[in-house]
């Protein structure tokens, strides 16, 4: 009786919710449309400037540097530059929606300051009209089917529990190998490589380019569910590209391992999750695993290895095409090739490339950035001589 109270009572709260939405959305749109009116001016009058100096967009931003002050202010532009672009985007697919295509388009009302100007002018409405009943019987039913649903699951899983404890002392099967209870995830057999049967990558030319070189100003989003903006980067950042990582009971490409430099990914991952104490000492500010599989593929991966860094997706490849890394095609995938850098802010003093084999690269790192502490203790004892 309680939980079909409750259900009935979460049917209500929901009616009420989106029986607002249309005259919210509204709101929203036209002060949405007013931000993309004010940004629109600034881009176009820095646009004009840069122009006028005969500079691209992306020269001028550049040419912003050599103070802390310029830095923030080209950050500060950088970033009008990304929030125009995006809220003219939103504006064009919500401004022709209609009342109920905007709700199936709930994730282009995502910016805050708008949301919560459009909130201070906003004032509840009856519904009275044909699209407020029509929400009002959509919340309703979303309400109601929520409540239901985590009712019936709360139910299902305490009503097990004494199953699934049972299940959980129960001794292991004739036959079955003790050491896969300390490896429920599968990942054993992933740790397990004969490098010495595995083709050796050579240096193709591919990474030439990137020794000194500035990362593009690109976002990338990362397992901590962020946004990671790249140029943004503070202090020293080690960045490993790597092709994709296994999954336990999945099958790899066909012949992956006769592909040189493709096998590894989990191990390397895993050495650097190991080696991230020590990174920090050397004055190491992060570290990313970048690759152009998903997000969701990715946290399946971060999740597993406990990995206590973010992976950064570029599963549309814009940073692969903006940088010009290196890459290679197998069963439909475009996927990189094994590359390690060593960032200073978001500029690149260190390439590693070809990386093999790949858990021993996290040391190869770490021998570098002992190196270069070497080097400036020499250099300040010459200078104090």
């Amino acid at each position: 009786m309680i939980v079909r109270m409750l259900t009935f009572a979460g049917g209500l709260a929901g009616a009420a919710g989106l029986t607002q939405f249309p005259e919210y959305s509204q709101q929203y749109i036209q002060r949405l449309g007013g931000a993309v009116d004010e940004l629109t001016l600034v881009v176009e009058n820095f646009d004009t400037s840069a122009a006028e100096a005969g500079l691209t967009r992306e020269q001028a931003l550049d040419d912003l540097q050599g103070s802390e002050f310029r830095a923030k202010r080209r950050d500060d532009m950088s970033d009008t530059i990304t929030r125009q672009e995006r809220l003219s985007e939103d504006l064009d697919v919500l401004r022709d929606a209609g009342p109920y295509d905007r709700l199936a388009k709930l994730l282009r009302f995502n910016d805050i300051e708008i949301a919560q100007k459009a909130m201070e002018d906003f004032k509840p409405a009856v519904p009275l009209t044909t699209e407020g009943a029509g929400f009002a019987a959509i919340g309703f039913f979303a309400g109601f089917g929520v409540l239901w649903a985590f009712f019936g699951f709360c139910g299902h899983v305490f009503g097990r529990k004494k199953k699934h404890a049972e299940k959980a002392v129960a001794a292991p099967v004739d036959g079955q190998d003790d050491s896969t209870s300390n490896d429920p995830a599968g990942t054993q057999a992933l740790h397990e490589v004969n490098w010495s049967a595995l083709p050796v990558p050579t240096d193709d030319g591919g990474a030439d380019h990137l020794l000194k070189s500035t990362i593009p100003r690109l976002r990338l989003m990362g397992t901590d569910g962020n946004a990671h903006k790249l140029r943004r980067l503070r202090g020293r950042t080690v960045l490993y590209f790597y092709p994709m990582t296994a999954q336990p009971g999945v099958a790899l490409p066909d012949n992956w391992d006769s592909i040189p430099g493709a096998r590894g990914c989990t191990p390397q991952s895993c050495a650097f999750r190991d080696h991230m104490e020590d990174l920090r000492l050397m004055g190491v500010d992060q570290v990313f695993g970048i690759s152009t599989q998903s997000p969701a593929y990715q946290s399946e991966v971060a999740e597993r290895l406990h990995l206590p860094f973010p992976l950064l997706s570029d599963e549309e490849l814009h940073l692969a095409e903006a940088w010009n890394l290196p890459t290679f095609e197998v069963a439909g995938m475009t996927l990189y090739k094994r590359l390690t850098l060593i960032m200073q802010d978001s500029v690149v003093e260190k390439v590693f490339y070809p990386v093999f084999p790949p858990d021993e690269n996290p040391a190869e790192v770490i021998e570098y950035l002992e190196s270069v502490q070497g080097d400036q203790t020499s250099d300040m004892i010459r200078g104090t001589g």
